[in-house]
């Protein structure tokens, strides 16, 4: 596959139309999805085929940005997913990611954003990558400052008030 990769425990890859039960699993979980966009995200369950589409269009085969699904290597089961995109406000590339609730405080995220900053950075080239935030979401902001990012700014992002943060130097 063309733009995937390993972690210890897991395989970040793109979706397939088969995940659609998968996705909906952890994306109709008001929890997960509180700080995806402008936090008014509603997973209506016809819609899984449809969003699982949405994230296999999302995937450009020039840039190389999309959003993937997460899947355990142990038995290939998604756990989330993650993307790198084009942060307009600020011109720049962001990550971000969604884990079900199930596998919250296992080390996930932790393991998989720094591989897909690595992707980002050493396989399609890319500089400085940022992340948005929802004001009200500490445990992403204590993630995000152990990897070394720092609180740049507030931003307006999908209309609603974020904070942007930069990975310090």
């Amino acid at each position: 596959m063309k733009h995937s990769f390993v972690t210890p425990r897991l395989t970040v890859r793109p979706f397939k139309k088969q995940d659609a039960l998968q996705c909906e699993a952890f994306l109709s979980d008001p929890e997960v999805t509180k700080f995806i966009g402008d936090g008014n995200f509603k997973f209506e369950k016809t819609s899984s085929e449809k969003m699982v589409d949405w994230f296999m269009a999302s995937c450009d085969s020039k840039t190389g940005l999309g959003t993937w699904a997460i899947a355990l290597n142990n038995n290939g089961n998604i756990i989330g997913n993650c993307h790198l995109s084009l942060c307009e406000p600020v011109g720049k590339v962001e990550f971000g990611i969604a884990i079900a609730k199930t596998h919250w405080r296992q080390g996930y995220a932790a393991e998989v954003i720094p591989a897909l900053l690595d992707y980002g950075h050493k396989k399609l080239g890319l500089g400085e990558i940022v992340c948005t935030v929802h004001h009200e979401n500490s445990a992403t902001k204590k993630g995000l400052e152990k990897l070394g990012y720092k609180f740049d700014r507030n931003i307006i992002h999908f209309g609603i008030s974020q904070e942007l943060y930069i990975k310090s130097s």
